[in-house]
């Protein structure tokens, strides 16, 4: 976001979601938010809880997992 919008990053608009390869995280790129969500995965219940704050980055488009 730029500056003096009075918005930080945050989850917006997700363009795009990826599930790592133990189905125990999920990554969310936030073209709008500037930023990229991370959450685990409970695996009873389907629920996404967030690790931590949104890591900024610049116009995610895309999660590429290695």
């Amino acid at each position: 976001m730029a500056a003096g919008h009075g918005q930080g990053p945050g989850t917006r608009w997700p363009r795009d979601i990826a599930l790592d390869l133990s189905d125990r995280f999920v990554y969310a790129a936030n073209q709008a938010g500037q930023s990229v969500s991370q959450f685990r995965l409970d695996p009873s219940s389907g629920r996404l809880r967030p690790l931590g704050p949104p890591l900024e980055v610049a116009s995610p488009s895309c999660v590429l997992l290695l």
